[in-house]
């Protein structure tokens, strides 16, 4: 196992921890594993044992653990939508908690709040807080510019195809109605409206394929790529996970301009390590473990259970393959979908084997035609979202009437429940490899 695989599960236990038990629990149990490594082990490695320390005390320091009470005077950094916003930061420190505040008489923005907190629901962490003095964040000029650039864009669509696209090329969903939010959740495709690693992908492979044309070297095209990934992400409103999917594809293309082959195993490690360390309380985030459990998936899972035997008919095997690679994705992310939002889709990945496609031709295209004159968007591009964005309308119309595409759990699973079924899950794909190590170790 490689050093930086060996870390990032350090850090990611570390993290897990701090979400599902106590501060002091951590340290200790935290303590005890580096002092039984220690001893265990005949490799000493330095950094096994100074990174995990090194990483408590940025927990310590960055999150904030204490429960939000009525009355309470706060400092709360969010992003407000209607009134209402998450909290980015309380106190200058992140939430361990998911906290929602609704903010009167506040208009749609970033801002940093200072006011009384108090709670409106006691079932969720939602709260109500009177500004007693709040501080806008302005929008740096990247991203002045890509809101008056998809201003302009909006004049030649129609409002729900126009807002649909300033929703996912920023990543913000306030811009998408309603009613169209709820057909993709519904239909196991809500991933397409948040800035994921498919977003990321898209614009990688966009400027990879434009620079292919130009007579440069192999490592200067993954470098242009990394400064127009950078100046995308510097240009959208800034989220953890915007932040995750921005790290994902930094780490992808700085292996690609260092090395000739990345290994994607250390990638995935080392960017579930940056990313914990840049946001330490993401360990507990629903987007965070199914951005990873997905991408564990595709390079840990997949190439166990794909079909490897031969088949006359290649486009045959591949769809088998296409099959076994969806279907895995999905048997893996129900437990932990289960656990948070008790709730099982189905179905999801029969309808993201139709609307995911469709949906990355629309995104895809919706960055392509960025680039170009007002003129060329308004005379082809605009008429081409059109009709893509009405195909995807259809089709989530007609998943919407299918019954029991999901269903809700009575009783919320246990995280002891969720962790069993993972390690049956992973036991069964590495079957073979158990048993050989417990026959070395007879």
């Amino acid at each position: 196992m490689g050093s930086i695989i060996f870390l990032s599960a350090e850090i990611l236990l570390i993290g897990a921890g701090i979400y599902f038990a106590s501060f002091f629990t951590v340290c200790m149990i935290t303590i005890f594993s580096l002092a039984m490594l220690w001893f265990w082990f005949e490799k000493k490695e330095f950094l096994y044992y100074i990174i995990p320390l090194v990483f408590l005390i940025r927990i310590f320091t960055t999150v904030n653990f204490h429960e939000i009470s009525s009355g309470e005077i706060l400092k709360a950094e969010t992003n407000i939508v209607n009134g209402r916003g998450k909290a980015l930061k309380i106190d200058d420190r992140f939430p361990l908690k998911n906290i929602n505040l609704y903010i009167p008489n506040t208009s749609d923005g970033r801002y940093i709040v200072y006011g009384k907190a108090e709670k409106l629901s006691d079932k969720y962490e939602f709260y109500s807080v009177e500004p007693i003095k709040k501080e806008e964040i302005q929008s740096n000029k990247i991203e002045k510019f890509f809101n008056s650039r998809l201003e302009t864009m909006k004049k030649y669509l129609s409002n729900r195809c126009g807002n649909f696209l300033q929703g996912v090329i920023l990543g913000e969903r306030r811009y998408i109605y309603r009613d169209v939010r709820e057909k993709f959740i519904y239909s196991g495709s809500a991933h397409l409206l948040a800035i994921s690693g498919l977003h990321i992908g898209a614009v990688i492979g966009i400027i990879l394929y434009g620079v292919n044309f130009l007579k440069i070297k192999r490592e200067m095209r993954y470098f242009l790529a990394f400064i127009c990934l950078s100046v995308y992400t510097a240009g959208i409103s800034t989220s953890p996970s915007v932040v995750r999917a921005y790290i994902m594809g930094s780490v992808f293309l700085l292996g690609k301009i260092f090395y000739e082959t990345a290994d994607m195993k250390k990638s995935l490690a080392l960017a579930a390590v940056v990313n914990l360390i840049l946001f330490p309380a993401s360990a507990g985030d629903i987007s965070f473990l199914l951005s990873y459990i997905c991408l564990f998936t595709i390079i840990y899972i997949y190439p166990k259970c794909c079909l490897k035997k031969k088949i006359k008919n290649i486009k045959l095997k591949k769809f088998i393959n296409f099959l076994i690679f969806t279907g895995r994705i999905q048997i893996f992310i129900i437990p932990v979908s289960a656990y948070f939002f008790g709730t099982v889709s189905f179905l999801s990945y029969f309808t993201n084997m139709f609307v995911t496609p469709v949906g990355m031709i629309y995104v895809t295209l919706g960055f392509i035609s960025f680039f170009f004159p007002e003129k060329i968007f308004a005379l082809i591009f605009s008429h081409i979202l059109e009709k893509i964005y009405e195909l995807l309308q259809i089709m989530l119309d007609f998943f919407g009437k299918i019954p029991y595409l999901a269903a809700e759990c009575e009783n919320k699973l246990s995280l002891k429940f969720v962790v069993f079924i993972y390690i049956i899950l992973i036991g069964t794909v590495y079957r073979k490899e158990i048993k050989k190590f417990f026959r070395r170790t007879e």
